[in-house]
C-alpha cells in the first residue's frame, strides 16, 4: 500500500490564524483548511477539471475558500482535489474576513509549491 504524503501550512495569528493540510490519496489530493476561533465542517468543493462543484452548510460562506482552493490546486497540479473548509470567527469584521481569506490563500500557495516538488 502506498504511503500518504501530507503537506502542512499555517498563516496568521490569534483569531485570524488559518492552517491547511493536504494529503495525497493515490493520484488525488484531499485538502483541509481550518481556522479562526471555531474550526468546523463548513463546505466541500471537488474539482477534477474546470469549475469545482461545491456544497456548503446553509448560511456558511466557507465555500468561497474551498471552491478557490480546489480549483487552484487542481489547475496547478493536474490532479483531482477535494477541498474541505471550515473557518469561523465570532462577530468577524470586514477586516477579519479579508485577513482570513488572505491567510487561506497563503496556505494554498504554500501547499501548491510543496505539491509541485
Amino acid at each position: 500500500m502506498a504511503r500518504l504524503k501530507k503537506v502542512l501550512s499555517e498563516y496568521g495569528k490569534g483569531r485570524c490564524k488559518v492552517w491547511a493540510e493536504a494529503t495525497r490519496v493515490g493520484d488525488d489530493i484531499l485538502l483541509h483548511i481550518w481556522g479562526g476561533e471555531k474550526p468546523h465542517l463548513g463546505s466541500a468543493s471537488l474539482c477534477s477539471s474546470g469549475e469545482p462543484t461545491s456544497i456548503s452548510v446553509p448560511g456558511h460562506m466557507d465555500y468561497v475558500v474551498s471552491h478557490e482552493a480546489a480549483k487552484r490546486i487542481c489547475s496547478a497540479t493536474g490532479k483531482r482535489c477535494l477541498a474541505i473548509a471550515g473557518i469561523h470567527v465570532d462577530d468577524a469584521s470586514h477586516e477579519d474576513i479579508v485577513e482570513l481569506v488572505e491567510n487561506s490563500r497563503r496556505c494554498i500557495n504554500a501547499i501548491i509549491n510543496d505539491l509541485r516538488k
